[in-house]
């Protein structure tokens, strides 16, 4: 009774959660498309998998593609940044990225070593979180991507 009320907890925080995670600060159509393009495809591959592993695959298929986006707009922020800047956003991706990693270690330690208390869903509900993490660093780049880009006109 305790993880499917667990379950349900995590689940309702994420929704509530990925709410908050929009960005009213990408507000133009062009970001919308980019955006909803990859979220429209993994609710879609969400609301129609079948299996667990199904769902595993739309959570890492997904999180791939928000590495991606986040990786080639990182790429475009450092063309477009001086000296000074493109060291403070390669230290700040670094921290960020080792950040992400060593949470990602921790979480599956635990995971490894309760996986009687906690259970599948707990696993799935991590995985997601690792999602949303990288779709919000992808999402605050582009920010800083557009911000950058604007000022220069």
């Amino acid at each position: 009774m305790k993880k499917i009320v667990l379950f349900f907890v995590i689940n309702a925080f994420l929704v509530i959660h990925s709410d908050g995670q929009i960005r009213g600060y990408l507000s133009e159509d062009i970001d919308s498309m980019e955006i909803n393009a990859i979220d429209s495809a993994l609710s879609n591959c969400l609301d129609n998998f079948k299996t667990n592993m199904d769902w595993e695959n739309c959570i890492t298929t997904y999180r791939k593609m928000w590495d991606d986006e986040l990786d080639k707009t990182y790429h475009k922020l450092l063309k477009e940044m001086d000296t000074t800047l493109q060291k403070s956003l390669i230290a700040s991706q670094f921290t960020w990225k080792m950040d992400l990693d060593n949470d990602e270690k921790m979480w599956m330690d635990i995971y490894s070593k309760y996986k009687l208390y906690y259970g599948r869903e707990a696993y799935f509900d991590v995985m997601q979180y690792f999602l949303d993490r990288t779709r919000e660093r992808a999402l605050d780049l582009k920010f800083f991507l557009k911000g950058i880009q604007e000022s220069k006109y």
